[in-house]
């Protein structure tokens, strides 16, 4: 999403700050595939296993002040009071990481308040840093997702909701984000000279999924997998998207999931247009160049 905002705001797409020999004169996105909010040395005590990266908000941020430091040493805090920052979204891998190591859902819930304090001391130091402006993100509805709809289908239908979507692991997602909702609120007023915004991924996605149509997604594959291996969702972690047995669908721009994790880009599009130009950042805080509108 962060590249159909820049897009918005007429700046090219933001180059990945671990490339060579990139500008980052219009800045610089410091996200790494698998990251968590938590960083693996202090991670949950132990209880659970991170298998994918060592990438955590703590590092990011560290790569942001060194990259500050270099580039603007003593114009810091001017430079951020003229630009955007956003803080994630991060925190959703703490989580899956967990509930695909097979812990239920009621003891991964006890990993909320750490990952939240995570993410919003993170946020506290790049307000202090000087950050005018700043976006947090929620989580997605999970219980929406291909992977999750896969990996826990249950045979009772009350396990659903209207939208097809699993029930528990909505309303964790809706837990973590009402924490950050809340911290985020403490920040405002912590923070009275700068403009702090909450973006709804959760109900963002929600809406999207329930005018799919209206949207361009064909209404039959809205919790389908453009690229899989088969099956009621067309979700299969042993054949994931890229290896031997998963195909591509025809029309991706008509899935609203890519691979059964992430979304894909015509999915994005829609989610950035809902929320930066919608009622989904809370409150809003940004404006952009007539004719870089709805591009």
């Amino acid at each position: 999403m962060i590249d159909f905002l820049a897009q918005d705001m007429g700046l090219p797409f933001l180059n990945p700050y671990l490339a060579k020999n990139m500008s980052f004169d219009h800045g610089a996105n410091f996200a790494v595939a698998g990251a968590t909010a938590m960083d693996p040395a202090d991670q949950f005590n132990g209880r659970f296993s991170m298998p994918f990266t060592a990438n955590s908000l703590k590092l990011q941020l560290r790569w942001f002040k060194d990259f500050m430091k270099s580039t603007f040493c003593a114009e810091i805090r001017k430079r951020l009071q003229s630009s955007l920052v956003l803080v994630g979204e991060i925190g959703g891998n703490d989580y899956n990481f967990a509930l695909f190591w097979n812990r239920n859902v009621s003891e991964v819930e006890k990993l909320i308040p750490s990952v939240v304090q995570t993410i919003i001391d993170a946020t506290k130091e790049v307000l202090d840093m000087g950050a005018g402006r700043v976006i947090v993100p929620g989580n997605f509805p999970i219980g929406c997702l291909p992977s999750y709809l896969t990996a826990t289908a249950s045979l009772e239908q009350s396990a659903y909701d209207s939208a097809g979507c699993l029930k528990d692991l909505n309303l964790f997602a809706a837990k973590h984000n009402a924490q950050l909702q809340r911290a985020v609120a403490g920040l405002r007023a912590s923070y009275p000279d700068a403009a702090i915004a909450y973006a709804d991924y959760f109900n963002s996605f929600l809406s999207l999924l329930k005018g799919a149509p209206a949207l361009g997604f064909d209404e039959d594959s809205t919790h389908k997998a453009c690229c899989g291996a088969g099956g009621k969702y067309n979700y299969d972690e042993r054949r994931a998207c890229g290896v031997e047995g998963a195909a591509v669908c025809a029309n991706p721009s008509a899935y609203v999931s890519w691979d059964g994790i992430h979304m894909t880009q015509a999915a994005y599009k829609a989610m950035s247009r809902l929320i930066y130009h919608g009622r989904y950042l809370q409150p809003q805080i940004l404006s952009f160049p007539e004719k870089n509108g709805q591009t």
